[in-house]
Order: C-alpha cells, then structure tokens, then sequence
C-alpha cells in the first residue's frame, strides 16, 4: 500500500478522510474545488518560476517573471492567486538574503517502512550550509501551523534525510 505524509496526518485527524479518499468523496463542493484548483496554479506557477534564472532577480524582477508566467497560464483575474505570488516574491527575497539555496522543487521522496511505502512530494527543499529545510505552501492558509502541517513536514523531513542518507 502507497501512503503519503498527508495521508498519515489526515489518518491522525480523522480515518473516515482517509476512507473518502481511497474510495472516492461523496461529492467535492464547487468552492472547495476552486480552492483546490488555485493552489494548483499557484504551485505550477512556483515550479515554473524555478525552472528559470532566479538567483539574481530582485523584488520588482521577481514579481514581473510571476506576473509573466501568471498572465499565460490563467484566463480569469483571481485576486487570492494574485496574493499568493506577491507572498511568494516576498518569501524569495528572505530566503536569497539569509542566504538559502535551492536544492529540489516539487522534489518526489520515498520511504519504505514496514512493508509500506511512505511517498510524497516536497513543493521545496533549500540547503543553508549543512542545513535542509522544507518548504510546504501552504495557500488559503491561515497563518496558524497545525499539528498536522507540523506532522506532515516532519514526515518529509525524515523521508529527505532518509534519501540522503542522513538519517
């Protein structure tokens, strides 16, 4: 059986999710899929925004190459995606001024344990010196770290360290 370090928090949360999500939701309602599909346009713009020159780029720059790659891929204005980027750009300049590098974007890890395979997907890994971190977005968040966020990052933490032989 595949699971997924999401899969393991929502089990903690509540097993009857997990059920739905094996077998299938009753129904998704149209603004749960809207907000499900505006943060998968904000991680394929941020996918997209790695794959280019970004280690040089300043604020204003940053914000342009997102707007560029926004204006191509979505039809409709949506301010919350609108918002999203502009916290990116803002998180890119913090981690390019303490000095963070990018190491993986949209970074696939495995896990074997107990007979099972643990598999997920990092949105981003950065190395500072010796040091990963994780990084998860999080959109339509609302500032608050769960204990299931808390959970997740560390379940790809270790499954990071795992694969790189750290741990």
């Amino acid at each position: 059986m595949l699971v997924s370090p999401s899969l393991i928090s929502d089990y903690m949360r509540c097993p009857r999710k997990v059920y739905w999500k094996i077998h299938g939701y009753p129904r998704i309602t149209s603004w749960n899929k809207q907000a499900i599909d505006r943060g998968t346009t904000v991680h394929e713009i941020i996918e997209e925004y790695y794959k280019g020159d970004h280690e040089s780029k300043t604020l204003t720059e940053i914000k342009m190459t997102l707007a560029d790659i926004y204006h191509n891929k979505v039809i409709m204005h949506d301010e919350l995606i609108e918002k999203e980027l502009s916290s990116f750009a803002n998180f890119e300049v913090f981690r390019k001024e303490h000095g963070y590098r990018i190491v993986g974007v949209e970074k696939e890890l495995k896990l074997e344990y107990k007979g099972n395979t643990i598999y997920g997907r990092a949105d981003l890994v950065m190395q500072r010196g010796q040091d990963l971190t994780v990084v998860d977005w999080k959109t339509g968040h609302n500032g608050i770290v769960s204990d299931d966020i808390r959970r997740q990052i560390s379940i790809y933490m270790y499954m990071l360290g795992a694969s790189e032989g750290i741990v």
